[in-house]
């Protein structure tokens, strides 16, 4: 019992309740704009584009920052010691080449047990959806996804939830686990054909964490996985658009055929 009165462990549990008390947000959140985006219940499809800016989440890092240097970004107890406490920026890029190698495997994967073609269309129309539409909300929107969330959402969910609170309780599976289900439940309002991907990205994020890239490998790996798909966010948004109208054709000349 005396482990947790301590100064150290009393912070660590201030810390750990206060990301909790994020995570859950975050999950809350997404469930809200799963229902704002009018899904179809049956099919699960994003039925309509939603006004989003990304104002509110430039004041949630912003806070997330103001708990970053009250902690001290959680120093001792998160996974800083290993490889990127002398090659940071191996481990950074270490951590983003292994997505490249997650984005080939999750491409073995639909071309066995699904579509590329089909899960490539449910990527882009999830962010069609939830994309802004203004050129400053935009800018928001590259800051706060593109260039915060691998930061924060990385230390929220593997160096605060697994590093602190497995340190504390010593139970560092469990916290994996629970990790992963939040971090899951926060990316719901993007569809649950997109779950499988999400698996595959937030156990790959955890095992870079434990390994020894630890958490910089992490947050370089999470870079990536958000970055490239907004780099390719034009060109398949065109071939999206191009192929839904060919869609609607196809419809138009069987229903004149009929």
């Amino acid at each position: 019992m005396e482990r947790f009165l301590n100064h150290q462990h009393l912070s660590s549990l201030i810390l750990s309740g206060a990301v909790l008390v994020i995570a859950f947000s975050s999950s809350i959140k997404s469930i809200q704009m799963l229902v704002a985006a009018n899904r179809n219940p049956k099919t699960g499809a994003l039925c309509k584009r939603v006004n989003h800016d990304f104002t509110e989440y430039l004041i949630f890092y912003g806070a997330i920052s103001f708990l970053f240097l009250i902690f001290e970004f959680g120093g001792s107890q998160i996974n800083y010691y290993r490889l990127e406490n002398r090659l940071p920026i191996i481990s950074f890029l270490l951590g983003a080449i292994t997505y490249l190698f997650v984005l080939a495997f999750y491409g073995i994967y639909l071309r066995v047990f699904w579509d590329v073609q089909t899960a490539t269309d449910e990527s882009v129309n999830a962010i069609r959806i939830y994309w802004p539409r203004t050129n400053v909300n935009r800018i928001k929107g590259f800051i706060a996804v593109g260039l915060l969330n691998p930061i924060f959402e990385e230390w929220i969910y593997r160096g605060v939830l697994i590093g602190v609170l497995g340190g504390i309780t010593g139970y560092y599976k469990t916290m994996a686990a629970m990790s992963l289900a939040l971090n899951l439940l926060s990316h719901l309002y993007q569809g649950w054909k997109n779950l499988v991907f999400h698996i595959i990205f937030q156990t790959g994020a955890t095992l870079i964490f434990l390994s020894p890239l630890g958490l910089i490998g992490s947050i370089g790996f999470h870079f990536a996985g958000d970055l490239v798909p907004l780099y390719l966010f034009p060109r398949n948004l065109k071939d999206y658009y191009r192929r839904r109208k060919a869609r609607h054709r196809e419809r138009l000349r069987g229903l004149t055929a009929a």
